[in-house]
């Protein structure tokens, strides 16, 4: 899952507490303060390991974008798990079901702190070409889900003098997306903006 605009890639730590990513799949997990009893940490599924056992997984996702990915909101009052309702966000490769407000505004917060960082880091602009516009249109398949319900553990670090340039790195449950202009950054912000505006969506 890689083109020169995107770069994908993941690595299984059954350590982290975070919201479960999939590459190419999908999977459930509560957030760090879910509701409710017998959650099991974010980051974790569970799958059969015979005679009585049980396997835990955890996977997290880093993805690199320089130009501006396509991006969508949809939201729905029903058809997650339990029939649950959800407000789905797409960007770039990575979709994200979000089945509460505090999941909302962990990926909100995450960006509007990010964009404030950008302030001293001043990520330079991008004008995509024509190729790479239509690298990110909508038919392009998602390369991970990522299904999210609860706070999210957030991260926003900055590293002005990286090997490959200026970028941030916002980090939010499983997904980690390090960003390196500000035309990617705007619209992260942009998109997560209006999916907060959906939050009467999966409100209780």
């Amino acid at each position: 899952m890689s083109s020169t605009n995107n770069s994908t890639t993941s690595s299984t730590d059954p350590t982290r507490d975070r919201s479960t990513a999939v590459a190419a799949g999908s999977a459930t997990a509560a957030g760090t303060r879910s509701r409710g009893r017998g959650r099991r940490p974010a980051g974790e599924s569970v799958t059969g390991g015979g005679a009585g056992t049980e396997l835990v997984h955890s996977v997290a996702v880093t993805v690199g974008v320089w130009g501006p990915p396509h991006t969508a909101v949809r939201t729905s009052s029903g058809g997650g798990p339990g029939d649950a309702a959800f407000v789905a966000v797409t960007a770039g490769k990575v979709l994200v079901y979000v089945y509460d407000v505090d999941g909302l505004w962990s990926h909100a917060q995450a960006w509007q702190q990010a964009a404030r960082l950008n302030a001293a880091v001043r990520l330079p602009e991008l004008r995509p070409s024509r190729q790479e516009q239509q690298r990110q249109a909508p038919g392009n398949a998602v390369g991970v889900v990522c299904q999210v319900r609860g706070e999210q553990r957030v991260s926003v670090v900055a590293a002005p003098d990286a090997p490959a340039g200026r970028m941030l790195t916002v980090t939010v449950g499983a997904v980690s997306v390090q960003v390196h202009t500000t035309t990617a950054l705007r619209a992260y912000l942009d998109v997560w903006t209006r999916a907060l505006r959906a939050q009467h969506v999966v409100q209780d």
